[in-house]
């Protein structure tokens, strides 16, 4: 069943190919392979719920697979999943912690959050792995200069003042 499937995508038959894989996980509910392929179809087609519902399957089967999680981790950020997205991307992050582009990710879903500390937290990790980063840095610098202006108004203008001071030195260090 995989075989048809796998003909029908190469020859652009999405449909067909989507009702193959779902009948290969029906005949085998652990071939991880039909999830894989249907979280990436449905991705690539829009269609974000039955993507992430594909995605979450394969990390139920494949829950050390650092591929599986980051796919989950990238399609629960984009189905605003933010609390399920930081858990699948820390799981990533333990095989992978030099990902900065998925430091990043983890980032913006900590935002989403609202939660600044943690968010700066993996912006600054992601920045010491690859400094020449353009989103990383205006990711950590964005994140710094709201702490800034957190603090600034619960009225602790000193450590205002000296976030700010280390945001626009960081934001220097790209020219």
């Amino acid at each position: 069943m995989m075989a048809i499937a796998e003909m029908h995508k190469l020859a652009g038959e999405m449909d067909e190919a989507v009702e193959a894989y779902l009948k290969a996980a029906d005949l085998d509910p652990s071939m991880h392979r039909a999830f894989r392929e249907l979280a990436h179809i449905h991705r690539e087609a829009g269609d974000v719920r039955r993507a992430r519902m594909a995605a979450l399957e394969l990390t139920r089967l494949q829950p050390h697979d650092p591929e599986a999680l980051l796919l989950a981790g990238e399609v629960c950020a984009e189905s605003e999943d933010w609390d399920r997205c930081v858990a699948l991307l820390e799981r990533y992050l333990g095989h992978c912690p030099r990902d900065a582009d998925a430091r990043s990710m983890k980032a913006r879903a900590h935002l989403k959050l609202g939660e600044l500390s943690d968010a700066r937290s993996e912006y600054t990790q992601a920045y010491a792995v690859d400094t020449g980063n353009a989103e990383v840095r205006v990711g950590l610098v964005n994140t710094i200069n709201g702490q800034a202006a957190a603090k600034f108004e619960k009225g602790e203008v000193d450590l205002a003042e000296r976030l700010l001071r280390e945001a626009y030195a960081i934001d220097q260090e790209s020219i």
